[in-house]
C-alpha cells in the first residue's frame, strides 16, 4: 500500500454503501472535482481490508445504517495508521462516546448522511493529507468527551507517559517551542528535547502534530 498522498495528483477515493441509491449519491457529490479521483463503489462496508487489497486507496468514505456496523476498535498500530485508507464515516445518530472511539481508532471525519458536497470534499482532502475533520457539534460536544475521557483513560494509557512528559505535551499543545518550555520549566533545552523524543516514541508519534493528535485521541490533554 503507497501511503496516503505519495505518489498521486489527487485523493484516491473508495465509497462504501450498502445503499445503492445511497452510493450513486456519494459518487455524484464526489464527482467533478479535479482533486478527487473516484476508484471503487462498493456495498461491502464492513472489510475494508478487502476493499484497500485490491485497490490503491487513499480515502474510504463509508455511509454506514448504524454505528454499530463498524466495528470498534479499529486495529491500526503506528505503522500501519500511516499507509492505512483514511476513514470518512458518515451516520446518524451516533452517540458521542461512539464519535469519541472513533476518532480515537482511526477514522479521520463523521458526518451525518445529509452531508453536503463542500463538506464532503473537504473532509476527504483533509483526510488524504492526513488531517482530522470535526463538525461544529461534534466538536462542542467532544471537548466535554474529552474531559471524560482524561478521568477515565486506562492506566497504560495515564501511566505511559510521566507527569513532567505530560505537562511538555500540554504546553507542545499549546504551541510552545522548546525554549520557551525550558524556561518555563527552569530545564535546560537539552533536557526537554529528551523529554519530547521520549514522549513522542510512548505516543508512537513523528512530529509534535501528531503527538498533540495521540494525546488528544487518548484523553491526555483537554480540549
Amino acid at each position: 500500500m503507497v501511503p496516503r498522498g505519495v505518489g498521486s495528483l489527487t485523493t484516491r477515493v473508495a465509497v462504501a454503501a450498502e445503499s445503492a441509491v445511497e452510493r450513486a449519491g456519494l459518487v455524484a457529490l464526489l464527482a467533478g472535482s479535479p482533486a478527487v479521483t473516484l476508484v471503487h463503489a462498493t456495498e461491502n462496508v464492513r472489510d475494508v481490508e478487502a476493499l484497500t487489497s485490491t485497490h490503491e486507496v487513499d480515502v474510504i468514505v463509508i455511509a454506514l445504517r448504524a454505528p454499530s456496523d463498524l466495528a470498534l476498535p479499529l486495529e491500526l498500530t503506528p505503522d500501519l495508521a500511516h499507509s492505512a485508507p483514511a476513514l470518512v464515516v458518515l451516520v446518524d445518530n451516533a452517540a458521542i462516546e461512539w464519535i469519541a472511539a472513533a476518532y480515537a481508532h482511526g477514522v479521520y471525519a463523521v458526518f451525518p448522511h445529509d452531508v453536503s458536497s463542500d463538506e464532503l470534499h473537504g473532509a476527504v482532502q483533509s483526510a488524504g493529507a492526513g488531517l482530522v475533520t470535526l463538525t461544529r457539534e461534534n466538536f462542542a460536544a467532544l471537548g466535554v468527551s474529552a474531559r471524560v475521557m482524561r478521568t477515565s483513560a486506562s492506566p497504560q494509557d495515564v501511566e505511559a507517559l510521566t507527569p513532567r512528559e505530560r505537562e511538555i505535551l500540554g504546553m507542545l499543545a499549546d504551541g510552545l517551542a522548546n525554549k520557551e518550555i525550558a524556561v518555563r520549566l527552569k530545564i535546560s533545552s537539552h533536557t526537554v528535547k529528551s523529554h519530547v523524543q521520549s514522549l513522542f516514541g510512548k505516543l508512537g508519534a513523528d512530529t509534535r502534530a501528531e503527538a498533540v493528535a495521540v494525546g488528544v485521541r487518548r484523553g491526555l490533554i483537554l480540549l
